[in-house]
């Protein structure tokens, strides 16, 4: 222990050696587009971090504080205000202001799955869950215009307004929305496009035609049209095979349709998974993508437009002696920099980590990432090796990790959701280790703590319980607002070095930490850094909450947010930090399955609307519609790529070895299968007592 305790104290640099003004972006151009709207002169797009804005031209994307947070759906008005959609709730957005007020508290159970805004300022919202239909609101009042229908997607022109459903076809509106009449009674329509012939529509057994014609001017056997928007040479549409649940972009010239050859666009997987289309006047269509967010179809092909488009959700992040560093990002991949965070190649598929990875450790030759299948190992030899997770006897199933962490002798600890600790050698056998009740992992090294929430204990055996650390603090420990590392321990309030105290803190929660011999950097969670040997120092702001952060060997700092990138410190403008407005979602999390594409093939059932039930035909077969006979429920036949909020974790339909997301099956293990149980034994309990139960007085 001394001479690694001597190696730190010679290969750390001087505290606060590097000055720096600011933090830097730097992180992989990335993100899930879950909405876009073009605007007078500008383009949003809703992510899972935000919402980012560009400039026409498609210069460089920032993030966007004048819209609340967790934006779903967004439009634009003629006069360049912007409308919003969260959920539960309808917004609207001064840009230049930039603030956002609630237009409409729609309910815990209502969210909007499409906007538009017409030349009069008009609002017209397409609402799914409890209270579903057409929503008008007009000089701050709404109104249900349409009801009884399960809404999905709108168009408009002039004064014309198209609404296209799920259980009852197409409606229209030449009055701004005051009124709606059915014009055509027919297959879910699934999307609708706006072109210099007229409104196009698809269905959902891909069907592409207009209302007026008999028949399909186009079709795509086995198949759903998921968006549709005009270009200069005809229409782009978005079409997933129902089979494969695979995207194909097709170009539509008069009734000729031809696939678009989706050939790789960056690094990644060559497979795109698709989140919509959008026109852009004179430039072409917007192409909104699952993880590799905003690409452009210029009439010939697809490239990435995504200069600044840094919108991920941080899983964790941990930089090695070499610098090198490695970010992992939820649903989005891991991604390995060697070059000062200038480049990043992904790391996932192809024997890689999933896409949803939760924890990343140094090795002595490389990096450890924990990820929802078992822990995958990046060696020197530059291959990744899985080391999968056992089978839970108990649970009956994987049982997902939460942190990981290597010790002084080399040796890989991992941590289960259910607070079980394991030690895991390098040829892959897992032990279930004695000490129970884990939080996190704390530091590294000889000084490995485990955080439970009866205090920090000290690494040790396996098959031994792990001792408190001692000597410790008389106050402050809160294990889910603390941290250590390097012998350092952070508490709300206070910082300790090997059980005495060195500096007061700010009260709240700490965030991330790295420490060493020579001292230690730590960040809070509102964003604020210090800088601390003998006392603490204030660094540059963070702009978002950091998941983690520590130096590099030339004396520079390194974060990664919880939402946003990574960032270096160094010279310039400060990045914006995402929108500071509170927002109290008292919405379900089965809220968000209103968002999804109904035709997928999994789902969970949930409050709402009844909705058609597409299954997949064979070859040259439509997919025929059947009605689900709840009397108020509809099910969700799949997860698509518009992912929960932030934070959440699910499948990614694009990598190969990709975990699933938790549905309703999981739901029910953990909550209704014990329920179920318990239920059963009290009943049997009562009918095999022999005395009669007690009446109430």
């Amino acid at each position: 222990m001394l001479n690694t305790v001597l190696l730190l104290a010679l290969v750390a640099p001087p505290t606060g050696a590097w000055e720096f003004n600011t933090w830097v972006e730097m992180g992989p151009e990335r993100g899930h587009v879950l909405d876009m709207a073009v605007g007078p002169g500008r383009i949003s797009a809703a992510t899972r971090a935000g919402v980012l804005s560009t400039t026409s031209d498609l210069g460089n994307w920032n993030r966007d504080p004048a819209f609340p947070p967790e934006v779903r759906r967004l439009a634009y008005c003629p006069d360049g205000s912007a409308r919003a959609a969260t959920l539960g709730r309808l917004w609207t957005v001064d840009i230049d202001e930039a603030r956002a007020s609630v237009m409409v508290d729609l309910g815990d159970a209502t969210t909007a799955v499409d906007l538009l805004c017409t030349r009069s300022g008009t609002t017209i919202a397409a609402l799914r869950g409890r209270n579903p239909g057409l929503m008008r609101v007009a000089s701050g009042l709404p109104s249900m215009v349409v009801s009884a229908v399960d809404p999905w997607t709108l168009e408009s022109q002039g004064t014309s307004i198209w609404l296209g459903t799920l259980d009852s076809g197409l409606w229209r509106s030449d009055d701004d929305g005051l009124s709606f009449d059915k014009v055509m009674d027919d297959s879910p329509i699934s999307a609708l496009g706006m072109s210099e012939n007229g409104l196009w529509l698809g269905t959902g057994d891909g069907r592409i035609q207009h209302p007026e014609s008999p028949g399909a001017i186009a079709r795509v056997a086995g198949a759903v049209v998921t968006s549709m928007s005009p270009f200069s040479g005809g229409m782009l549409l978005a079409v997933r095979d129902l089979n494969s649940q695979r995207d194909t972009l097709y170009t539509l010239a008069g009734s000729n349709l031809r696939a678009l050859y989706m050939g790789p666009v960056d690094h990644d997987s060559p497979s795109i998974t698709i989140t919509g289309t959008w026109s852009l006047p004179g430039q072409g269509v917007l192409v909104g993508s699952f993880r590799r967010g905003p690409l452009l179809f210029d009439g010939q092909s697809l490239s990435p437009r995504r200069n600044g488009f840094r919108a991920t959700i941080t899983g964790d992040a941990a930089v090695d002696s070499r610098g090198r560093i490695l970010l992992a990002l939820m649903g989005t991949g891991v991604y390995l920099s060697s070059d000062d965070a200038r480049t990043w190649l992904p790391q996932h598929g192809r024997g890689g980590p999933v896409t949803d990875s939760v924890a990343v450790a140094v090795t002595s030759d490389g990096f450890l990432v924990a990820d929802f299948e078992g822990l995958v190992h990046l060696g020197s030899d530059q291959k990744w090796q899985r080391h999968s997770f056992p089978s839970s006897p108990e649970a009956g199933r994987r049982m997902e990790l939460s942190d990981v962490a290597v010790d002084r002798k080399g040796r890989w600890w991992a941590l289960d959701r259910r607070g079980g600790l394991w030690l895991v050698d390098p040829a892959g056998n897992w032990t279930k280790c004695r000490t129970k009740g884990g939080l996190s992992l704390e530091g590294s090294g000889p000084h490995l703590l485990l955080a439970t929430g009866r205090g920090l204990l000290q690494a040790g055996e396996c098959q031994e319980s792990w001792a408190p650390i001692s000597p410790t603090w008389e106050e402050g420990y809160r294990p889910r607002a603390s941290r250590a590392d390097g012998g350092w321990v952070a508490v709300p309030g206070s910082l300790w070095k090997e059980g005495t105290m060195v500096s007061s803190l700010p009260r709240g929660s700490v965030a991330a930490m790295q420490g060493n011999a020579r001292g230690c950097v730590l960040a809070m969670a509102d964003g604020a850094v210090l800088d601390c040997a003998q006392g603490c120092s204030p660094m540059p702001v963070l702009p978002e909450r950091p998941v983690a952060l520590g130096r590099f060997n030339d004396g520079r700092l390194w974060a990664a947010e919880s939402r946003g990138t990574f960032l270096l410190s160094g010279q310039g403008e400060p990045p914006s930090s995402w929108s500071a407005l509170k927002v109290s979602l008292a919405s379900p999390t089965d809220l968000v399955s209103l968002e999804r594409a109904p035709w997928n093939r999994e789902g969970q059932a949930i409050a709402g609307p009844k909705a058609p039930e597409h299954r997949p035909a064979g070859a040259g077969q439509a997919a025929p519609v059947h009605r689900d006979p709840g009397p108020a429920a509809w099910t969700a036949l799949g997860n698509s790529p518009s992912d929960a909020a932030a934070r959440s974790v699910g499948a990614d339909p694009e990598a190969s070895n990709a975990s699933q997301e938790p549905g309703s099956s999981r739901l029910f293990l953990l909550v209704g299968l014990p329920a179920a149980l318990v239920l059963l034994l009290l009943l049997l309990r009562r009918n095999f007592r022999r005395d009669p139960p007690r009446r109430r007085p």
